[in-house]
């Protein structure tokens, strides 16, 4: 059955070696999996934003030119994973270091607890205002975004095989239901009478438009090698990234902000009810939220796991849903934006630094190299930090490459780290072919 599902924790998660050959699956499992995870609530939330608020022409440019960028930025990971068949946590010790990696790992944890916050907060909000309107039934959405809290990590306890079996079971679903939102939407409107919706005025430019698709995707596409890593080869792991992110994304985004500009709903909610498709519909969101949840939490505990070794998987996984539940609780979402475009300046340049690592060791990687390397890369530091400097000059338009500072940072961050190892190199050799005393 190794093509039809990742090993379960049980079966062995390889956390620190390499995938087996008997154990790694085709693409498509892979994609399956990884668009369960990616098509979510907080997914929906981007594309009703910007189609609102930049309208269709200037959203599908940003919808497609970002999914683009995650795509190629996930094909980058899923070939470094798919020939080491290493886990992120371990990929990322390469290039900073055994102990440096840890301060990656754990920005890369929290991130997660972020997105596990905004969902939980999502969940809770639309179930209560589906009860609300539907049934006239009125509970505070802070009980349901606790009690969506409780049963998600309690799911997640389970092990990442009942996570994936949701997910496979949620996708085909999920897409049959923006099939049907996209033409309930559509039958009324004209393409051209769509397409002339220019915004509603608080539009942002482009650049940051497309930023903000990239910003919140990028952490799954950062962390893409936790599953990528299971590919069977890197053609596996390059097709399941280009079909997640450049084909289904952008198509979710389209139908979405499509639903929006024609029910002239900004929220999600009265969005749904407004192409009459009630409390079902609304449910299956809910459900939907749950599976994404899920494996936001499932993730941030495997990077904690590894931070911590001696503490068991499920007691990370309680203080972990915990945190996430306790900031959905706080109110996330009124600050979402700002979280993407925090993510989209300082997370992609991670993937850069790695990415550029591996292929300077001629594309593989060694565990046993580990030992015998600094503790802390400062070359991949000083890396990540030009990369956030040059994307935050750019989002300030001080300094901008390309116009979107995500795609700034991760060229500054590859560039710089490249320099900066190949200098290294440059020195090394020229300190050990330097004539001896005696010889002289």
């Amino acid at each position: 059955m190794a093509d039809t599902h990742i090993p379960s924790q049980q079966r062995g998660e390889f956390t620190h070696t390499p995938v087996p050959p008997e154990q790694r699956i085709a693409w498509w499992t892979i994609a399956l999996v990884k668009i369960g995870i990616v098509l979510a609530l907080p997914g929906f939330l981007v594309g009703v934003q910007i189609g609102s608020s930049m309208g269709l022409r200037n959203g599908a440019i940003a919808f497609f030119s970002g999914a683009a960028i995650l795509a190629a930025i996930a094909s980058l990971t899923a070939t470094v994973a798919a020939k080491s068949h290493l886990p992120t946590s371990m990929i990322t010790q390469f290039p900073f270091g055994r102990i440096g990696a840890r301060a990656i790992n754990f920005i890369l944890a929290v991130s997660l607890i972020g997105w596990f916050a905004v969902t939980a907060e999502l969940f809770g909000d639309t179930l209560a205002q589906m009860l609300s309107a539907t049934w006239e039934i009125h509970i505070s959405e802070r009980v349901f975004t606790f009690a969506g809290g409780v049963l998600m990590v309690a799911t997640t306890m389970f092990g990442f095989k009942a996570i994936s079996r949701l997910a496979d079971l949620a996708v085909p679903l999920l897409l049959l239901l923006l099939v049907i939102i996209t033409w309930l939407a559509i039958k009324d409107h004209s393409l051209s009478e769509l397409l002339a919706y220019g915004g509603n005025g608080t539009a942002s430019a482009l650049g940051i438009g497309i930023s903000a698709v990239v910003g919140g995707p990028s952490v799954g596409t950062i962390i893409f090698p936790d599953i990528a890593r299971f590919a069977r080869s890197a053609n596996h792991g390059r097709f399941a990234a280009v079909f997640t992110y450049a084909v289904c994304l952008p198509v979710m985004f389209m139908m979405v902000a499509i639903a929006s500009i024609a029910t002239k709903e900004s929220n999600l909610m009265m969005l749904m009810l407004a192409l009459g498709l009630g409390g079902v519909a609304l449910l299956f969101l809910v459900f939907k939220a749950w599976t994404t949840n899920v494996g936001n939490l499932y993730s941030s505990s495997l990077f904690f796991s590894a931070l911590i070794r001696t503490a068991p998987f499920r007691l990370i996984v309680l203080c972990v849903g915990a945190l996430g539940t306790l900031g959905a609780l706080f109110g996330l979402t009124q600050y979402f934006v700002p979280f993407l475009l925090v993510l989209g300046v300082s997370i992609p340049p991670i993937a850069g630094i790695y990415v550029t690592d591996f292929f300077l060791r001629g594309q593989t990687f060694n565990v046993g190299d580990l030992e015998t390397r600094p503790a802390i890369g400062v070359p991949a530091f000083v890396a990540w930090a030009a990369g956030i400097g040059a994307a935050t000059l750019s989002v300030h338009s001080v300094w901008t490459l390309t116009g979107i500072p995500s795609c700034d940072s991760i060229l500054v961050a590859a560039t710089t780290y490249l320099a900066l190892a190949l200098f290294a190199r440059r020195r090394l050799h020229h300190h050990s072919v330097r004539p001896t005393a005696a010889s002289e």
